[in-house]
């Protein structure tokens, strides 16, 4: 055993080392779940002390904070409807805002109008226009071009 070795007894309190200890064996705690078996005030990081490690992976297998780059179906909650926020919006959220989310043409309004005469707005509906083109000649104000 060197100066910096100690063969430690089964501890019953607290302890305060001021000094650098070595340990040989496993250090084993019998503290109940939830209590910290040490407590470590230095920020320095210690070389291989695994306690960078969450779940046995290293930092940079997780996705950063900034920009990340998620894989699979991640998923979000959905905020309520109205929300004005800059929250991530789901697909969820954006179809619970009635937008439209598709759109067929079945306009019968032209089908109904005379054939040949190009359609014009009058302020509440199609209307036949003044136009006329029969498709080889075209006509203002007349139906024989």
């Amino acid at each position: 055993m060197n100066a910096y070795e100690v063969n430690v007894p089964i501890i019953a309190s607290a302890n305060t080392w001021s000094s650098t200890q070595t340990f040989n064996n496993q250090f084993i705690s019998t503290l109940s779940t939830g209590t910290a078996p040490f407590v470590v005030s230095s920020t320095t990081v210690v070389a291989n002390l695994n306690a960078d490690l969450l779940d046995g992976q290293q930092g940079s297998y997780y996705a950063p904070l900034a920009s990340p780059t998620l894989t699979g179906v991640p998923t979000a909650p959905t905020a309520a409807v109205a929300t004005n926020t800059t929250q991530i919006a789901t697909t969820a959220f954006v179809k619970s805002q009635g937008y439209l989310t598709s759109y067929s043409e079945s306009d019968p309004k032209v089908g109904a109008l005379t054939t040949s005469y190009m359609p014009k707005w009058n302020g509440t509906s199609l209307a036949n226009s003044q136009v006329y083109d029969n498709g080889s000649n075209i006509g203002i104000g007349t139906t024989t071009p």
